[in-house]
């Protein structure tokens, strides 16, 4: 398989709130128009990841997004200036660390570094 790109499904109940919180989150803009119960983010060309309306998201179903920064403690720093309530640091070492925050839906993002 040759890839091309990536984007990840997130399901929403809620698309409007979930868009402004992603909005927040990123500082992306979504796009709610190109496509129906779907708003789309790009990160890059052919990557990023789109939420989709549902009418539920059962709890612990284990969706969840990774967004990979340079320095995982200054943006959590900036996320908690900022209103969100991100986990303290954890660490793989020699591998990655990271934090986890949950969107208004109770999908799991983590916000990790590449350490090696």
């Amino acid at each position: 398989m040759k890839l091309n790109g990536v984007y990840a499904g997130i399901p929403a109940v809620d698309l409007a709130a979930s868009q402004h919180w992603y909005e927040r989150l990123t500082g992306l803009r979504g796009d709610a128009e190109s496509a129906p119960d779907m708003v789309i983010f790009e990160v890059s060309e052919d990557n990023g990841f789109e939420l989709d309306r549902v009418q539920g998201v059962p709890a612990g179903t284990g969706w969840g997004l990774r967004l990979v920064v340079e320095d995982v403690e200054r943006e959590r720093a900036s996320l908690i200036e900022n209103g969100f309530t991100p986990s303290p640091i954890e660490s793989v070492p020699s591998l990655v660390a990271f934090c986890h925050l949950h969107d208004p839906d109770g999908n799991l993002v983590t916000v990790v570094q590449e350490l090696s």
